[in-house]
């Protein structure tokens, strides 16, 4: 049976099922090193921005299934063996729907993989200095056998769409406790920004179908300017932008790709330089001036730039921030 820290309903032991009075997300299952899965589904009730959650296993020598309702929607999920015994654990992370963003994590280890218990991620704490400034916008990763989150640092009279004081990382390790398993934090360094003019890498500029800007990050569709971050979505823009080039090779581990394009106009439009102001990427962008409406076309530009000390690009009068993925 899972060992948890609060009272949870157990429904059943194998499959993960779905209430139809909500609206279920496919179920996806993870594989840990000894062949062993566990299932995680979430749904969402109707009418309501947090989510049911449901944990189940299947090969374990007690297996379990568990809901947790009214949980922040998932975000990540990531299968690590932190402690180094040998077995996975599962760190299924979790983001608040509002404009905050703040994250948590909900944690289960193996037990020999003979049942799974839930570790202990441990709540923020007024006065706590790893979160002096910290307004949520977290973005979680495994390096090594560390949980890592970075988070923006907002300094007195910032608002939320735009942080000053660069990020932090903290660094969790996982340790034995008395009841259950403890994420703990072992580092915690603030990370530098950086300030002054990104050297563009490579620069691109021709049209855009406007069929395809569904292929666009999908929060960043109705705005004119944007970043890519991830070689799966560049590769689908890339093919669109420019469908008889090959593919460009970008290493997204040191570098990004940030984008302009019309959203009322069409004209001709190309990127001049990127400034960057304590870690947030302004984009100056050269673009004629005509009345034609957009009609199956957009012009777009397209350039690379190191993302070393960028944690967020400038949209209006709000900062995106960029997840660290790296």
């Amino acid at each position: 049976m899972l060992v948890v820290a609060t009272a949870v309903s157990i429904v059943g032991l194998v499959s993960c099922s779905h209430n139809n009075k909500t609206s279920p997300d496919a179920h996806k299952e993870y594989r840990t090193k000894t062949g062993k899965t566990i299932m995680v589904s979430e749904t969402h009730p109707a009418g309501e921005s947090l989510s049911t959650i449901e944990v189940c296993t299947r090969g374990f020598e007690h297996e379990s299934h568990e809901i947790y309702p009214d949980r922040n929607p998932i975000s990540d999920v990531f299968v690590a063996d932190m402690d180094g015994n040998g077995f996975d654990e599962i760190y299924i992370i979790t983001a608040s729907a509002g404009s905050g963003s703040y994250g948590t994590v909900l944690g289960f280890a193996s037990n020999k993989d003979k049942s799974l218990s839930m570790i202990n991620f441990p709540e923020i704490r007024k006065g706590d200095e790893h979160f002096e400034g910290y307004m949520g916008h977290d973005t979680f990763k495994i390096e090594g056998q560390k949980l890592v989150r970075i988070f923006p640092i907002y300094n007195k009279g910032d608002t939320n769409e735009n942080p000053s004081g660069g990020r932090r990382k903290l660094v969790y390790g996982l340790y034995p406790g008395e009841a259950m398993w403890q994420l703990e934090v072992e580092e915690a360094e603030d990370l530098t920004v950086f300030s002054g003019e990104a050297e563009i890498l490579e620069s691109w500029h021709g049209d855009y179908p406007v069929a395809r800007l569904d292929l666009l990050p999908e929060k960043q569709r109705e705005q004119p300017v944007g970043f890519i971050d991830d070689i799966k979505t560049f590769e689908g823009v890339w093919r669109a932008f420019q469908p008889a080039g090959a593919v460009p090779q970008i290493d997204f581990t040191t570098n990004l790709v940030l984008f302009v394009r019309n959203t009322q106009f069409y004209n001709r439009i190309r990127i001049g330089k990127v400034k960057v102001t304590n870690g947030a990427a302004e984009v100056l962008a050269m673009e004629t001036m005509s009345a034609m409406p957009i009609e199956d076309k957009v012009a777009m530009s397209i350039v690379v730039v190191a993302r070393q000390g960028i944690s967020g690009i400038q949209a209006g009068d709000k900062v995106i921030p960029i997840k660290d993925n790296r």
